[in-house]
């Protein structure tokens, strides 16, 4: 088996994340996978794709179509935290969880492409959902976390 070489093109998010939670003041607002070395591995296929597997992304294409809105969510947070009084951690931390759920949503909506014939038949003999990237363990799903610099909120 040759090796799988992983391209990550950084449309803008890193930068955007960088300026809009504020590492200027030393926070940093992420929502990824969290996981052991397996899972990483099993994320990142999925995502990137490889010889033998489609690429099904979760993370990069939900930023990709959420773009606007998350530079706009986190221009708010000042804005947000003066008027209510709400820490800017507090907020910070709850639009982690809001895009960390939606992102699990997409997952168990389906991702495209579909599964072969042969890969559904196999997981529906082990009892497991039809759906990419979904078992029923959930282990990716449960995996995605959201964090304020290295704590899971």
């Amino acid at each position: 088996m040759g090796a799988t070489k992983i391209i990550d093109r950084d449309h803008g998010y890193k930068s955007l994340m960088r300026a809009a939670s504020g590492s200027r003041q030393g926070r940093r607002l992420r929502v990824g996978v969290d996981g052991d070395d397996e899972m990483q591995l099993v994320a990142s296929v999925q995502e990137f794709g490889s010889e033998t597997v489609p690429s099904r992304s979760f993370i990069r294409a939900w930023f990709d179509d959420n773009r606007a809105r998350i530079a706009e969510d986190l221009r708010n947070v000042a804005k947000q935290s003066i008027t209510t009084g709400v820490s800017r951690d507090e907020l910070m931390a709850a639009l982690g969880r809001l895009y960390r759920d939606e992102i699990q949503e997409r997952i168990l909506h389906g991702l495209n492409p579909a599964l072969k014939e042969q890969t559904i038949k196999h997981k529906l003999e082990h009892g497991d959902p039809a759906t990419p990237l979904v078992t029923s363990a959930g282990n990716l799903i449960s995996s995605i976390v959201a964090m304020l610099d290295e704590q899971i909120v």
